[in-house]
């Protein structure tokens, strides 16, 4: 029996946007997870095109995923509260990475930093090269990323309403000015 195997496909191709909302190539390709889930401590060199990742159930595949869509787009996506980021029974936890152009060396590290306090509340820290940044600014200068996963199937199979929120939310994060129009 061959345990289950999560492949990350990064797309070189470039993004063809309206308005100015134009794309630079970026690749992530380091990334170091510290209490994040049940992942106590552990780095990850990412492939600039495509990243096999194979283990056993339960041994921490999809909090990778999550790791990454937390230090790319700022929130996970499977979480009701973002306390459940955390290693249980840690207060702090931390998601590091290394991003770049496709075609440049010059590498901008990245973070989350997550502290949490006794009423399970929790606090992001947003930082580039070590500076802090808001949420907006993180997000905004960041890399984009796009999921899909075996959850998201009901976008293929089910009403085209669902197919459009997901697609909107897609297009929203590149494009400011579409966002601004969805919400007014």
């Amino acid at each position: 029996c061959h345990p289950p195997v999560v492949i990350l496909r990064i797309e070189s191709s470039a993004v063809s946007l309206p308005h100015a909302a134009r794309c630079t190539e970026m690749v992530l390709s380091k990334i170091a997870l510290h209490n994040f889930r049940n992942i106590q401590q552990a780095t990850y060199e990412l492939h600039p095109y495509m990243t096999v990742i194979r283990a056993a159930n339960a041994m921490g595949k999809t909090n990778i995923l999550e790791a990454i869509h937390v230090l790319c787009l700022g929130h996970g996506f499977r979480e009701d509260y973002e306390i459940e980021l955390a290693r249980m029974g840690q207060t702090q936890s931390s998601i590091e990475g290394n991003v770049h152009e496709q075609k440049a060396s010059e590498k901008e590290r990245r973070g989350v930093m997550l502290m949490s306090d006794n009423l399970g509340h929790i606090k992001k820290t947003y930082l580039i090269e070590k500076a802090k940044k808001s949420a907006r600014a993180y997000t905004q200068t960041g890399v984009r990323a796009v999921l899909f996963a075996p959850a998201h199937i009901e976008i293929l199979t089910g009403s085209p309403d669902r197919r459009r929120q997901y697609l909107n939310t897609i297009i929203s994060s590149y494009d400011p000015e579409y966002k601004k129009r969805l919400t007014n």
